[in-house]
């Protein structure tokens, strides 16, 4: 089982590649996340309208 087979359950799905990067998973993700930081998680979950400080 992976991460991706939430993806029917979710509105989005986003892919942290920060530590591994798994190429099919990025591809079928909404987002990617490629930072080591988890801080950008927080960024999409409050919008588009946030920015990082």
């Amino acid at each position: 089982m992976t991460d991706l087979e939430a993806r029917p359950a979710v509105d989005a799905f986003a892919a942290f590649v920060g530590v591994v990067n798994r190429p099919g998973i990025a591809a079928a993700a909404d987002h990617v996340i490629s930072s080591p930081s988890l801080r950008p998680v927080v960024d999409l979950v409050r919008g588009p309208s946030s920015t990082s400080e």
